[in-house]
């Protein structure tokens, strides 16, 4: 009985999280670049911001919300919150001391109206 409700549960969360990633993995494309293949982009020179921020990541708001995805596919139930408002908050995610991803403020602001 007690395994069964648990199983329930388990379900349920995990339907959640597939609802939560489903939603993310709708939001749109940056219309600033042109995608040439999955892992590959053009951008305009005038759109980069002020040339400070070099990184592809940030102009690549499909694979900011793929791993958004991945963080909360990875993430127990209880800490989902916490880590969609530290995005939110500090316009970053640290995944390890060197791998650090900021995130563009369309996508922050699409995470804002998420929660």
């Amino acid at each position: 009985m007690l395994k069964s409700k648990i199983s329930n549960i388990n379900n349920q969360i995990e339907e959640m999280k597939k609802s939560i990633i489903k939603e993310i993995n709708s939001f749109e494309q940056n219309p600033k670049i042109t995608p040439l293949n999955k892992n590959c982009f053009t951008i305009n020179f005038k759109d980069l911001i002020g040339g400070t921020n070099l990184c592809p990541f940030y102009y690549n708001h499909k694979l900011q919300y793929e791993y958004i995805a991945e963080v909360i596919q990875n993430s127990k139930i209880e800490s989902i919150l916490n880590v969609l408002q530290e995005i939110i908050k500090t316009g970053c995610h640290k995944k390890a001391e060197r791998d650090i991803k900021r995130f563009s403020s369309v996508v922050i602001d699409k995470i804002k109206n998420l929660i």
